[in-house]
């Protein structure tokens, strides 16, 4: 009896180190992401879920080449972990994502723009195989509708505010708005968004299916 007792007490004790251990390795893990990557904050907050936040808070997290490439490249890593039950992409509270990069953008005159590359960063983005979860407060305009419109799960707080505001600037969404606001949507307010370049909130988002 007494040796039975030493047992399930060396059980429990080497089943808690174990606990522990992995706990330390998740948090290393989570650790070592976020502080090799100053444009995105990637980490692990609990079991089977991947975090992926945006980190550009001076151009309220506007998407870059860079940015669109680095996602595209932990989604990637993650395609696969059978671990991995689910990614939440999120920004702050100011912005999900407020379009693109205009000074980008402005490169695209003197024909330097990376199209090719940004192009590609889409589409692993949705292509994606596993459940993708947009997190969205503040603005999601432009590029970051696209974004939003991207994952298969929108949870958004009450001052988010959507939008294609990309007629204000003589020029059309690049990352396929047009399509997927018109599948969302409907015809009727996809172009009343594309063409006034106006915001609506995350109720009228509710309301018409877009979230």
């Amino acid at each position: 009896m007494q040796y039975d007792t030493v047992f399930s007490i060396k059980v429990k004790i080497k089943y808690h180190i174990k606990k522990v251990s992995d706990r330390i390795s998740s948090l290393i893990m989570s650790w070592k992401s976020v502080m090799s990557n100053s444009l995105l904050k990637v980490s692990r907050p609990e079991q089977g879920v991947l975090q992926v936040q945006i980190n550009r808070p001076k151009v309220l997290n506007a998407l870059n080449t860079e940015v669109l490439t680095q996602i595209a490249d932990e989604l990637s890593k993650v395609a696969e972990d059978p671990q991995l039950r689910v990614v939440v992409l999120t920004g702050d509270s100011r912005a999900f994502a407020a379009g693109a990069d205009i000074g980008e953008l402005q490169q695209a005159a003197s024909g330097d723009f990376p199209e090719a590359e940004r192009q590609k960063a889409w589409s692993t983005i949705r292509a994606f195989p596993k459940p993708l979860i947009a997190a969205v407060s503040g603005f999601a305009l432009g590029g970051g509708c696209e974004l939003m419109m991207a994952a298969d799960i929108i949870v958004a707080s009450r001052n988010t505010q959507i939008g294609q505001p990309e007629i204000n600037l003589g020029i059309i969404p690049g990352a396929g708005g047009t399509q997927l606001l018109t599948r969302a949507i409907g015809k009727a307010a996809s172009m009343k968004l594309n063409l006034t370049g106006a915001f609506i909130s995350a109720r009228e988002a509710l309301d018409l299916g877009a979230a």
